[in-house]
């Protein structure tokens, strides 16, 4: 069972009509960590931004950030699949799981890597390429 971050109480939500769906969450400050442990326990999707608050926030750039994954993601998963397991995969990701539930920043950013790497190799094998990364270690 997933268990919440702890964070302050949030103020509202404001849910897009828009076909991609974006929850924006309000809340008092409470510092960085504070926010983003409230968007993500707000979180209802697999796939979630967050925003840095230094950063402009333009609404086409998340859009143009999220369109390929989007677009592509069928694509990716059945070359993914043609030479591992859905159990295998399904290890990555929780492996990467683990890692942020732990709050280990180092250990999840190293399993992701792990995983974009196996997965970009896969794609550029798929279209007759060199491997892009070098094998994962184990």
């Amino acid at each position: 069972m997933p268990q919440e971050l702890t964070a302050g109480a949030v103020d509202s939500y404001y849910l897009s009509r828009d076909p991609v769906r974006l929850l924006v969450v309000v809340k008092q400050a409470g510092g960085f960590a504070d926010a983003m442990n409230a968007g993500v326990n707000a979180a209802q999707y697999p796939v979630i931004g967050l925003v840095d608050p230094d950063a402009e926030f333009i609404p086409e750039l998340l859009l143009r950030l999220i369109r390929p994954t989007w677009e592509n993601c069928e694509r990716y998963r059945s070359i993914s699949l043609q030479s591992r397991s859905v159990a295998e995969v399904e290890r990555e990701h929780e492996r990467i799981l683990d890692a942020c539930e732990r709050h280990d920043p180092d250990r999840a950013a190293a399993e992701l890597a792990r995983h974009l790497s196996i997965t970009a190799n896969l794609v550029a094998r798929q279209m007759d390429w060199p491997d892009l990364f070098g094998e994962p270690i184990e």
